[in-house]
């Protein structure tokens, strides 16, 4: 039976490549505004808000990762500033807010509006995240994502996460 060899191939190649998607994030846009990146713009340095962990890390070094990752995904604009302190932000009402791991069904709204917590790292090395833009309690932009075998701080996967929302959340599409 030739045929069995054939099977058991294809069954390792599509393993092979299913397991390769947890090395990449992936991201959904929920809600964005059409260029949100002008709404962010003025109110640079951007408040940056982080709740939850990705991994086991002190709260700081978590928003000094994420405020860093931001910045780096934002490449079409010469001079990206976020922020983590609220007393060094243009207007503390338009930030970003992003919840790790938060509960399951939690949305913008409730991002924006302080409902949604962040939760620790859960030991499957699987790491969510729900990030929103907002303008005081009125969302701009919702990004949901994921990454999956995250083995800590030192991997390289959560920054990945986090300059992937940040284009998918401020860069707009070619509108025809």
């Amino acid at each position: 039976m030739r045929l069995w060899p054939i099977l058991l191939a294809g069954f390792a190649v599509a393993g092979a490549v299913l397991a390769t998607c947890d090395d990449a994030p992936v991201t959904t846009v929920t809600m964005r505004l059409d260029d949100a990146w002008r709404f962010a713009q003025p109110a640079m340095p951007l408040l940056v808000e982080v709740r939850g962990r990705p991994y086991a890390a002190d709260d700081a070094a978590i928003r000094d990762m994420v405020v860093e990752a931001m910045t780096d995904a934002v490449t079409w604009h010469a001079d990206p500033r976020f922020t983590a302190d609220p007393a060094r932000a243009a207007d503390p009402g338009t930030r970003v807010v992003v919840a790790f791991n938060p509960p399951r069904g939690a949305g913008g709204a409730g991002n924006c509006a302080g409902a949604v917590p962040g939760g620790a790292e859960n030991g499957s090395g699987t790491v969510r995240a729900l990030a929103s833009f907002c303008a005081g309690g009125q969302v701009l932009a919702n990004v949901e994502g994921r990454i999956g075998k995250v083995d800590g701080e030192g991997d390289g996967k959560v920054p990945a996460l986090i300059r992937q929302i940040t284009r998918d959340m401020f860069q707009g599409r070619p509108q025809p």
